[in-house]
């Protein structure tokens, strides 16, 4: 007889803590810090599956055009803070293990710089967020003008030592590389730090990490709302989606943690919609933000309805697009489940979920 194993949500929040050029498909995922490396002009791994983008000629270009432009700023600026820093914060230091940065946009250059030891920085704006972006599928060509529209959102701090309030809204914009996420990664990879993962993260109103968070296109300047909460009926996802600013979706998903899928297991669903289409997802340990494995599900209005879902009907995508090659879901490398709702049609939506279960495969 097969069994059935309960996978029971949990509510959350919002908050940030703070990742294309197909040349070849890589064979392995690329890590977040890869990712930064190439953001910030540097070399990833050896064996990446991003080294092929250092070889495009846009990449090289923009990358030695960076590294000049780096070096004159620690040379004129982040050195001088730094010795003055060091000579004159070493008791503030040792008595500051958080920093809390208001109104600090991206800059963590100089919160690190000012203070290097601290094991957590906060740091608060209202740029879009964004997130990791995926390199390996930006369309070809594209990746060279990607880094000098977010290399030339950085001139002013690295010329005068702070970013414009004015102009953060339309720098952050950039339509391969949005928000302030892929900044912060050039920035850490450029101070030798090492980007071990980015997550989107939620608080409750006592300031816990929830269960359970929205992603909506916000974090890549669009206008679509969306909310959690619990009704009789179980979660309920609701909200506004709206197509201003080449924006269309909204989504919920799970805080990452251990689901114990395997091989040959089902996910069942147990939900009321409104007639809208959404989507499934899956999200896997070691990849960027914006990958997930993702199966439609298709609801009737008001009706409550069962989707069963195997793990071999989802499909790799990412930003939307699917990814051919990329092969089955791993399960044990899945974390998070999540749902989302990209149609074209904007309006008002409303998914209710009783519950989603795990159905094992015969013999388990």
């Amino acid at each position: 007889m097969k069994k059935q194993t309960p996978f029971v949500p949990a509510l959350c929040a919002l908050s940030l803590l703070c990742f294309l050029v197909p040349f070849a498909r890589a064979s392995a995922p690329a890590t977040v810090d890869d990712t930064a490396k190439v953001l910030a002009g540097l070399p990833p791994s050896q064996g990446s599956a991003l080294e092929v983008l250092t070889t495009d000629t846009g990449w090289k270009s923009q990358a030695a055009k960076f590294g000049q432009t780096w070096k004159k700023f620690e040379d004129r600026q982040l050195s001088r803070v730094r010795s003055w820093a060091d000579r004159e914060l070493p008791s503030v230091r040792q008595q500051t293990p958080v920093l809390y940065y208001t109104f600090s946009g991206p800059d963590i250059v100089y919160a690190n710089t000012f203070f290097p030891d601290c094991k957590t920085y906060v740091m608060c704006g209202l740029e879009p967020v964004g997130q990791a972006p995926d390199l390996s599928v930006l369309p070809q060509g594209r990746l060279g003008g990607a880094l000098a529209r977010l290399y030339g959102s950085l001139d002013t701090v690295l010329a005068l030592g702070f970013f414009k309030t004015a102009d953060m809204g339309s720098d952050f914009r950039n339509p391969d590389i949005p928000g302030i996420t892929p900044v912060l990664m050039t920035f850490l990879a450029r101070l030798g730090k090492n980007v071990r993962s980015v997550d989107l993260v939620a608080l409750d109103d006592a300031g816990a990490v929830a269960g359970w968070t929205t992603v909506n296109d916000p974090v890549m300047g669009g206008r679509s709302t969306s909310q959690i909460s619990f009704g009789g009926g179980g979660l309920v996802f609701s909200g506004n989606l709206s197509l201003e600013n080449n924006g269309g979706f909204a989504s919920v998903r799970s805080r990452p943690r251990t689901l114990g899928l395997q091989t040959g297991d089902t996910l069942v669903a147990r939900v009321r919609g409104d007639g809208r289409e959404y989507q499934l997802n899956l999200y896997a340990s070691g990849r960027t933000r914006a990958f997930s494995y993702r199966a439609p599900v298709q609801t009737r209005s008001g009706e409550w309805i069962e989707v069963a879902v195997p793990l071999d009907r989802f499909e790799a995508t990412s930003f939307g697009r699917v990814l051919r090659g990329e092969g089955p879901v791993d399960p044990h490398s899945v974390t998070s489940i999540g749902l989302l709702l990209a149609e074209k049609t904007p309006g008002p939506f409303v998914l209710e979920v009783a519950w989603i279960k795990v159905l094992r495969g015969p013999g388990r």
